[in-house]
């Protein structure tokens, strides 16, 4: 299909990280897969790493504290249906669906 995948850290690439970060801009990727899918890809540049204060991360810091804790209530909530209501999650069928992230195999 084709786009600009823009700017990314290590750590938001698995598997795909080392064959990455060894391009050169300008270098082209032979085909990789990830997610049953295939792609090539290709080096535009690199952005220097910045190191911010705490005050310029606060907003990132945050969303992730408010993201575990929404995470954790979900969980909760979850656990809380399942063991009242008898309520069964059938993993493989969600995973089946293609969705961004896997469901958790609990």
């Amino acid at each position: 299909v084709g786009g600009d995948l823009g700017f990314f850290k290590k750590n938001q690439l698995g598997d795909l990280a080392g064959k990455l970060f060894a391009l050169k801009p300008g270098e082209w990727t032979g085909p990789v897969s990830e997610a049953g899918k295939y792609a090539i890809i290709k080096c535009t540049s690199f952005k220097k790493p910045v190191l911010k204060s705490l005050k310029d991360s606060e907003p990132e810091i945050k969303q992730t504290l408010l993201t575990f804790r929404w995470n954790k209530f979900r969980k909760n909530y979850a656990d809380r249906l399942k063991k009242e209501f008898g309520v069964k999650v059938f993993t493989k069928k969600l995973n089946e669906l293609n969705l961004i992230t896997k469901v958790d195999k609990r």
